[in-house]
């Protein structure tokens, strides 16, 4: 009984593999449809190299944003992304807010020349790691003994 338990395996086995190898109308269907696809997406691709080709010739936009570089004059630099179109009253809050001083107190400048509340960078011409000095403002100045 043994003999004929494994020849009934056997050519179980057998007629599975027959039916895996066999194709059939569904396994041949998919086949043809994803040989369509990939004639679909060989064109699509084409068409986006064209569209990239376009891109590169346009002129490119100029950045929102500049890095900046403050510097305090206890020579602490900190570095600051700011908006080209914020105010730079927007740069001495926050810098007198990390420091704990009044931004009333403090002074900015840049290239020798004093930057008001409303300047923003792009008013002023800066650019990437441009560096923006802040002083606290003294009234009057310091007796000698």
């Amino acid at each position: 009984m043994s003999e004929k338990a494994t020849e009934a395996t056997e050519a179980t086995k057998a007629t599975e593999a027959t039916k895996a190898t066999e194709p059939t109308e569904a396994t041949e269907a998919t086949e043809a449809t994803e040989a369509t696809e990939a004639t679909e997406d060989t064109e699509n691709t084409e068409d986006t190299e064209d569209a990239e080709d376009t891109e590169a010739t346009e002129p490119t936009q100029p950045s929102k944003y500049v890095d900046l570089k403050v510097l305090s004059q206890m020579n602490d630099v900190i570095l600051v992304r700011l908006k080209t179109t914020a105010q730079m009253s927007k740069l001495k809050i926050a810098f007198a807010n990390r420091l704990g001083l009044y931004a009333e107190s403090l002074r900015m400048v840049f290239d020798a020349r004093r930057v008001t509340d409303e300047d923003t960078p792009e008013t002023l011409g800066l650019a990437d790691d441009d560096v923006i000095e802040i002083y606290q403002y003294q009234l009057g100045g310091g007796h000698m003994f």
